[in-house]
């Protein structure tokens, strides 16, 4: 029966599979293809990393030249949901995953413009300081308001300082001491 099947970032429309009982059974192809992992005489692969099965539980995983992907997400702590009725699986992040990325302190990497327009990936910076500003969007937001407040030019307006604005940003190297960033007002 084809499903779809959302593994991490991957998506995969039409995978001929065989869903029975919580257990989701697939070729070593399309294994490999919706999730990187093969398996191997030593367990399941994917590039460098191992994860052994153990002998006692061999049938959860194998049957055959199937293999059970959802046996194998339980074994690396990753969440499951699985609709059925819309023949979808949704696999997410194993849990020591999340915990390795939260604890890190590595910030995602994104792509913003500078006050010029111009793209910045925080990846461009790796391993500098980055010093990021964000303000409300619109050409009068940041001139009708200060400290949360309209000015009294446009007093008449009550959105002039939406509570939930959208945001942009601009990324830029730290700035050396005693100097401050273009385009950003002095408070005196």
């Amino acid at each position: 029966m084809p499903i779809d099947i959302i593994y991490g970032e991957r998506v995969t429309a039409g995978v001929d599979s065989d869903p029975t009982g919580g257990k989701l059974w697939l070729s070593a192809d399309d294994l490999k293809r919706v999730s990187g992992w093969e398996y191997k005489p030593q367990g399941f692969c994917k590039g460098d990393i191992c994860v052994p099965v153990p002998d006692a539980r061999k049938s959860e995983f194998l049957d055959g030249d199937r293999y059970n992907l959802a046996a194998l997400a339980n074994l690396l702590g990753q969440p499951v949901v699985a609709d059925e009725e819309h023949r979808a699986w949704c696999f997410g992040e194993a849990a020591s995953e999340r915990k390795r990325i939260l604890t890190s302190l590595d910030a995602p990497d994104f792509t913003l413009p500078d006050l010029d327009g111009k793209m910045h990936s925080l990846s461009d910076y790796r391993g500098k300081k980055v010093f990021v500003v964000s303000w409300p969007r619109g050409e009068d937001a940041a001139l009708t308001c200060q400290s949360g407040r309209p000015s009294t030019k446009n007093s008449d307006r009550k959105d002039s300082c939406p509570s939930r604005s959208h945001s942009t940003a601009a990324a830029m190297p730290r700035p050396s001491p005693g100097s401050r960033p273009r385009n950003l007002p002095t408070h005196a």
